[in-house]
């Protein structure tokens, strides 16, 4: 039994990305992060990496 799709990612709830950062530029205090790939302010989320694979297929 391995690991894999266990590992918590925190991804784009828009676009899926992983590439977010926290967005303290807005003077946002919630904890919404910025996406750097489709530039919008969400709440991310946190789940395993086989739920952001799902994810993924669902937005194509």
């Amino acid at each position: 039994m391995t690991q894999e799709g266990k590992k918590k990612v925190t991804f784009c709830s828009s676009c899926g990305s992983v590439n977010i950062k926290p967005s303290y530029a807005m003077g946002t205090i919630d904890n919404r992060v910025e996406c750097l790939d489709c530039k919008t302010l969400e709440f991310p989320i946190e789940a395993e990496e086989k739920f952001r694979q799902k994810f993924l297929e669902e937005k194509k």
